[in-house]
Parts: C-alpha cells; structure tokens; sequence
C-alpha cells in the first residue's frame, strides 16, 4: 500500500539489509515508465548510483522491450551505471533460436546475460515456493547474474561431466556460509 508504506521505508531497510548481508535483492516487479510511488525515484534509484546491480527481465514484445528500454534510460538518467546492468530474456518459447536485434539493443545499454526458454518445470517449482535451480536454463543463466554481481566463484556452473560438482545446490551452499 503506497499511502503505508513510502520510498523512504524501503531506503531504510535496503541500508539496514546492506549492513546485515553480503547480497540484498529487491523486486520491484515491472517498473513502468512512470512510478508514482517514488520507489524508483528515492529508494531504487539511489541504491543503484551507489554502485548495485540491476536485472531487467522481458518477454519478446514490443511493449516490454519499449517499456524495458525506457526504464533502462531513466535508472541511468538517475545514476545507475550501464556496466552494472544486466538484461534477460524470459519465458520465451523453446521454439524460438533467433532472438532478432533484441541482444545487441539491449546489450547498447546493458549486458545481455541470455535467454530462459519456458520449461514446465520452472512454473511448477515458482507455484510450489521452490527455486528452480535444476531447471539448466534457469540455473545457467541465474548463476551468470550472480556471478557477476558477486564475483564470487560459487556460482560458475563447472562443464557439465565436472565430477568435482558440490552435492547441494549453489543457493544452499551459499546460503549455509
């Protein structure tokens, strides 16, 4: 609820979570062009000048890559850094090879990290509060996102065959330090 909850509560906990833990991540689901909640404007925003990350998502339409584009410019506008930003592709149909120009448009503002092709399996595990992380698309291309942010090692994916494979998943390991 905007009239609750302003952009200055979630500044507020995004610092005390930044002191607490070594990776914070805030969803903001879609961010239209226009936020009139000042979310973007007074907590978002200035977290990314201060050197975060930023991970947009779009599915392959004309109105998402637009409306993707354009928050792209404006989280610039308020300071993000380009290099700090990262673009996927998500829930595209496993039919689809040729992604067109939408790679290298994204890419102009952001690093394009890839492509998750719609896999049942992701859908079933998001409605059964499990993190899809055996699902090889999703895993691929989130351990990349990841590991940029982080830097951390943990979450390269070794070649598939690697018998040097930790047993537990990358988010138990990481979440066990």
């Amino acid at each position: 609820e905007v009239a609750a909850v302003g952009p200055e509560h979630y500044a507020e906990m995004i610092a005390l979570a930044r002191k607490r833990f070594d990776l914070v991540i805030v969803d903001t689901q879609i961010t239209e062009a226009m936020d009139v909640s000042g979310l973007i404007d007074h907590a978002v925003g200035p977290a990314l000048s201060r050197g975060g990350y930023a991970l947009g998502m779009v599915e392959f339409s004309t109105p998402g890559v637009e409306n993707l584009l354009t928050s792209m410019t404006y989280l610039q506008r308020l300071g993000a850094d380009p290099a700090r930003m990262m673009t996927i592709a998500n829930n595209i149909s496993p039919d689809v090879r040729d992604y067109g120009k939408i790679p290298h448009l994204l890419g102009q503002h952001s690093r394009w990290k890839g492509v998750i092709h719609h896999d049942q399996r992701i859908d079933d595990d998001m409605v059964s509060r499990r993190i899809p992380h055996a699902v090889p698309p999703m895993r691929q291309v989130t351990s990349d996102v990841l590991e940029t942010m982080t830097g951390m090692v943990e979450f390269i994916d070794p070649p598939p065959g690697s018998h040097d494979r930790p047993v537990l998943p990358w988010w138990k390991r990481w979440l066990s330090r």
